[in-house]
């Protein structure tokens, strides 16, 4: 029961740092792509990807 209870915490620990760290980057990237699309530009992906990581373009 106990294992099952870390496993668990464990889980839960993952999942909130995937979301925190790892889904607004390919939120942000989908949205970036889809309006480079409508505006009929093209970057590559680690200039879009260079473009929304927030510490290092606030300093």
């Amino acid at each position: 029961m106990k294992e099952l209870v870390k496993m668990g915490i464990k889980v839960i620990i993952w999942i909130f740092s995937a979301v925190l760290f790892g889904f607004p980057l390919i939120v942000f990237s989908v949205i970036d792509w889809i309006l480079d699309k409508i505006a009929g530009e093209s970057h590559d992906m680690d200039l879009r990807l260079g473009y929304w990581k927030p510490f290092e373009r606030h300093g």
